[in-house]
């Protein structure tokens, strides 16, 4: 009862106004760099790596646009109307897209990070590896997270269905997992796949991220060469902030399984903190790869050429003027010397060249 108490608003203004602008600027960030990411990588190879890691960061950038559309704008939303707003069908939208892209999120993350590892460690073996490897590989992740959401899926739309509800400790809504009506074989599918799908992946990402770093370090001196830092820090930042935003909500979760029930602000702050890896591999591409900089750099060049093009300038009835001398002369002439070829001799006007003016 504790968990799923119904009405713990925010009641601090500060601190709503905050996670209102916090949310706002991850969801407007990620809707923008996404959408470029996606654009860049399949429209003008914007992303110059490995083939495969670039149709994982596509991939990687489907989900990140899934998560803003279905879990943080709803999630602002409720913020600002400090009830849910979006419908029900949102709410059980919401929970599924959550599972799926958060899942998609976590599995493709710790493919990107072994990837780069057996590249940088086994070169000539990986060298035939393509695009069509990476569609591959992202497919068969997809089919096996599908096929272990599908039975989720069918305990919440067939069982738990009728309890879902709004919290206002995560502002998000969710299902009454406690009711009876939960089928008994779900606590030990919560339990495995908690295991499988977030602790394993979790491992996997940290000891590939320091075995590449090692890996490069020792290819490096090898060869008495720097580390070529554009590969590897895009993957191993990557890694870092998934770990920095998502480890914490994980070890509460632990511990909700466990009977632990957590602060109202351990809860709170562990859910928003997790909302931090959408928007964050646009930043990480933009910090350390070269190609995507300069794809930006010329976007944002093209716009601001757009915005300075000259209308076309209408020029009125020109009209002569008396010079220093006396004499009738052009007032946009060039050279006062031939203002006396523009009016003749009998004073009437002559058609002015266009060369002789400015």
């Amino acid at each position: 009862k504790q968990w799923y108490q119904r009405r713990v608003a925010i009641t601090a203004g500060g601190e709503r106004h905050f996670l209102i602008f916090y949310n706002t600027f991850i969801a407007l960030t990620s809707l923008i760099g996404d959408t470029v990411i996606l654009i860049g990588t399949v429209r003008y190879r914007a992303i110059k790596l490995h083939d495969i890691v670039v149709v994982i960061t596509q991939n990687l950038a489907v989900c990140d646009l899934l998560l803003t559309v279905f879990r943080i704008t709803p999630q602002t939303a409720a913020l600002l109307a400090d009830t849910w707003v979006v419908g029900v069908f949102m709410g059980h939208a919401q929970n599924a897209v959550n599972y799926l892209a958060g899942s998609g999120t976590i599995s493709l993350t710790c493919a990107l990070t072994s990837v780069k590892l057996l590249i940088v460690k086994y070169p000539l073996k990986t060298g035939t590896w393509s695009d069509k490897t990476g569609y591959k590989l992202c497919a068969a992740l997809w089919g096996v997270l599908i096929a272990s959401w599908l039975p989720w899926l069918v305990v919440n739309m067939f069982y738990v269905r009728e309890t879902l509800y709004f919290t206002y400790r995560t502002y998000l809504c969710s299902y009454n997992y406690f009711s009876p009506l939960t089928p008994p074989w779900f606590t030990v599918y919560a339990s495995v796949g908690f295991l499988l799908g977030t602790i394993l992946p979790f491992f996997v990402v940290m000891m590939t991220s320091l075995l590449l770093l090692v890996v490069a370090c020792r290819a490096a001196s090898r060869q008495r060469q720097r580390v070529r830092w554009q590969g590897f820090g895009t993957v191993v930042l990557t890694a870092v902030v998934f770990c920095v935003s998502l480890l914490p909500w994980n070890v509460v979760y632990a511990a909700f399984l466990t009977g632990m029930i957590p602060s109202l602000t351990v809860l709170r702050s562990t859910i928003f903190l997790t909302n931090l890896n959408v928007n964050a591999n646009f930043f990480i591409y933009l910090i350390t790869v070269k190609s995507f900089k300069e794809f930006l750099k010329n976007v944002v060049r093209s716009f601001a050429s757009r915005g300075r093009r000259k209308k076309t300038r209408k020029v009125g009835p020109i009209h002569l003027v008396k010079n220093s001398q006396g004499k009738k002369a052009h007032p946009l002439c060039v050279r006062p010397t031939i203002c006396s070829q523009m009016v003749g001799k009998s004073g009437k006007k002559k058609k002015v060249p266009t060369a002789t003016l400015r």
